[in-house]
């Protein structure tokens, strides 16, 4: 069970690479909320640099 979800999940990432869906198509149409918030997250910003930070460590 767990080494077929691993595949699917690579296959996912591989497709979101493809497309270059990455972590600015994520925050730009994945992280919509509906309705949208009334005030703007303290940490909204940082956990995205931090993500970003990870990605390029994950991706060498």
């Amino acid at each position: 069970m767990r080494h077929t979800m691993g595949c699917k999940l690579g296959a996912r990432r591989d497709l979101r690479k493809a497309l270059g869906r990455g972590l600015d198509h994520f925050r730009r149409e994945g992280a919509k909320l509906i309705p949208p918030p009334t005030a703007d997250d303290p940490y909204e910003d940082e956990a995205y640099r931090l993500w970003a930070i990870k990605q390029r460590g994950n991706s060498a």
